[in-house]
């Protein structure tokens, strides 16, 4: 029973701990964005805006908001990048209104539908589409069979790398004017098949001969190893059992106070946060804590026999019982 209780009190201490360092690092992501965030703004100010975008987008990365993002709607629009500004406009409309910033959502929803007439879009004009698996990627970022027939894009130069299962990947570039309103369908082929590679011949060779020199075995610290990572993983996966418990003990309270998609009950939006960081670091734990479980029993398993073992099997081999097996 004492044992019980604690390992349940080590269990209740880790989710605690990780709780208070999920925590800290947020404090930090926003100390972090607010800094990016004045920067960025400055270089705006000095009309610096390849600087200052990055810093803008990094900001709001770490910390979203309505304020930031439409800062940065207005440097990517300053810079060119009307399809980025059109795209981060929209995402500042959604987020006033979310926080009841009437006045911000305003100003976004303006400038978003000055920008509709002025954007160029690109048409993915796919042969064989259809291939199961097929993915297309725009500039690295993996677009969806719904956004190719006409996608709002960015002035300049743009890589397409297309990929399937079973296929020869297939990459090209394209350029979209300048000109306000250019669009441009680019072409993509059907994928060429993976050429099939015939095996190498197995050539036969006699079987050599048994050795019967006892083999020499090491002191491994595989073992020991696989059981200290297996351990690790069984506390991992036993915090994040709790830290789940938690989750969805706090997402209910909230979701018994009111509905949270109106709710005005601070607290209880307070909880339904708290939920959702507990059930994000209970799955992280979990993962990493079967991952290193699975990987302990590896260790354990492949772990090299002991030198006792290895004389004990080798004697009975050499017919230490009166005969040979």
């Amino acid at each position: 029973m004492t044992s019980r209780r604690s390992r349940t009190l080590a269990s209740s201490v880790l989710a605690v701990a990780i709780v208070l360092g999920a925590t800290s690092a947020h404090a930090q992501n926003g100390a972090l964005a607010e800094q990016l965030f004045r920067e960025g703004k400055a270089l705006m100010e000095q009309k610096k805006y390849a600087d200052a975008c990055p810093k803008l987008k990094e900001s709001h990365r770490l910390d979203p908001g309505s304020g930031t993002v439409l800062l940065l709607a207005a440097c990517w629009e300053s810079s060119g990048k009307l399809a980025s500004a059109w795209g981060a406009y929209e995402e500042a409309v959604a987020l006033a209104r979310h926080d009841g910033n009437t006045k911000r959502e305003k100003a976004a929803q303006s400038r978003s539908r000055a920008l509709e007439s002025k954007l160029a879009h690109v048409k993915f004009d796919v042969e064989g589409a259809t291939v199961p698996g097929l993915e297309l990627r725009l500039d690295g970022e993996l677009i969806g069979s719904a956004g190719w027939s006409k996608l709002p894009i960015d002035p300049g130069t743009h890589s397409v790398d297309v990929s399937a299962p079973g296929k020869q990947k297939w990459s090209g570039t394209f350029v979209i004017s300048t000109e306000s309103g250019a669009d441009v369908i680019e072409k993509v082929p059907a994928l060429m098949d993976v050429p099939i590679v015939a095996p190498p011949q197995v050539i036969e060779t006699p079987a050599k001969a048994i050795s019967t020199t006892p083999p020499v075995a090491s002191n491994s610290p595989l073992k020991p190893t696989g059981i200290a990572i297996g351990v690790v993983g069984l506390v991992a996966v036993a915090t994040g059992s709790v830290l789940g418990g938690l989750a969805i003990s706090a997402s209910s309270d909230a979701k018994s106070r009111c509905s949270l998609s109106s709710c005005t009950d601070a607290d209880a939006v307070n909880t339904n946060n708290r939920a959702k960081t507990f059930a994000d670091v209970s799955t992280v734990t979990l993962i990493v804590g079967g991952a290193a479980l699975v990987v302990g029993i590896v260790l354990f398993v492949v772990a090299p026999k002991s030198a006792e073992k290895v004389a004990f099997y080798t004697h009975m081999g050499n017919g230490a019982f009166g005969g040979s097996f």
